[in-house]
């Protein structure tokens, strides 16, 4: 009898780590799309992509913006896809999931690395998609990100109802 409890927590737990691993794959399919397609729109190669994560309204949300440097304190792990390397910056999510960390060469790497001197001229473009599911994500709308107030870490908010435009 013993055997069979043993058996059932066995088969049940190499479900739940089949399920993970198809939500980290669908992520990560999710992803490698999106960079393809903003490099594609942005009719150059970023090579360097940033990825953070935001639980609202018991949703995750992911912002995969381009980038032209990151913060290393802030980085919890990172990867290369193609040319490009994708850095991402939710320990919270990421400690849960499986997230592969590639073997990059720290040359390439420290060129992204933010410095104190480094002067930005770079204009970010992102995408933000949401978790459906556990294996589906899909993009969320212009409307829905200012409706949820996405990725607005800011610690000043203006109430439209009392903002006076500048003469």
């Amino acid at each position: 009898m013993r055997h069979v409890y043993l058996l059932l927590i066995i088969l049940f737990c190499g479900c739940n780590q089949n399920k993970d691993n198809n939500t980290h794959k669908s992520f990560q399919k999710k992803v490698y799309s999106i960079i393809d397609s903003l490099n594609q729109n942005l009719m150059k190669d970023s090579n360097l992509y940033t990825i953070t994560h935001e639980k609202k309204a018991k949703c995750n949300y992911f912002k995969i913006s381009t980038a032209q440097y990151f913060n290393l304190d802030s980085v919890s792990s990172y990867e290369q896809y193609n040319d490009n390397i994708i850095i991402f910056y939710s320990i919270d999510f990421y400690n849960k999931q499986v997230v592969k960390q590639d073997v990059i060469n720290k040359n390439v790497l420290n060129k992204f690395i933010y410095k104190k001197d480094s002067i930005l001229f770079f204009h970010p473009s992102y995408i933000i998609i949401k978790q459906t599911n556990k294996a589906f994500f899909e993009q969320v709308s212009l409307d829905e990100q200012i409706k949820l107030n996405l990725f607005n870490f800011s610690d000043i908010t203006i109430n439209q109802n009392e903002y006076i435009p500048p003469n």
